[in-house]
């Protein structure tokens, strides 16, 4: 069993998976799509203006650097996969009848996701955290530099929980 089970492989899914890796911890992904990328990918020859570090970037090159990223962490990706609901302790339960379970999940759904998560929801479940598009509250605005700040923040949260630091 994985540490975290992250429902989504779009932007915010896969720099969780990375940010869960630097931490020393394992991930096991989620994905309705059948292929990682999220909107970057699907709109891969959008171009995007504010990625720190560049001028001017495709949606295909951020998708491409993200899943090269994650990839050297080894998550475990299930493909064409559609999350329904989750049940105590973190148990998936997914359209095909497939169930996953991991001690950590993390929604990070973009558009096509359906599970938006409240943070209130998450400050009392500890181990559920919602980053990117799948979580909403007030003031937040939708891009991907805030979703790869809540996976960082995330992980190092994970980690703490996982390993009895809370």
């Amino acid at each position: 069993m994985a540490d975290a089970l992250i429902l989504g492989a779009g932007p915010a899914g896969l720099q969780a998976v990375f940010q869960l890796g630097l931490a020393g911890l394992t991930a096991e992904v989620i994905e309705a799509r059948d292929a990682p990328g999220g909107l970057c990918a699907a709109y891969g020859d959008k171009p995007v203006y504010d990625m720190p570090g560049f001028v001017s970037v495709t949606g295909a090159e951020i998708a491409s650097g993200l899943v090269a990223q994650a990839m050297q962490l080894k998550p475990i990706i299930h493909y064409g996969e559609k999350a329904l609901r989750w049940e105590a302790g973190f148990r998936l339960i997914c359209a095909s009848g497939a169930e996953y379970s991991a001690p950590v999940l993390v929604v990070a759904g973009g558009a096509r996701f359906a599970m938006d998560v409240e943070p209130s929801t998450c400050e009392h479940s500890p181990g559920l955290f919602a980053i990117g598009d799948a979580a909403r509250y007030l003031g937040k605005t939708s891009y991907l530099i805030p979703a790869f700040h809540e996976a960082a923040l995330m992980a190092h949260r994970a980690f703490a929980i996982l390993k009895g630091a809370v």
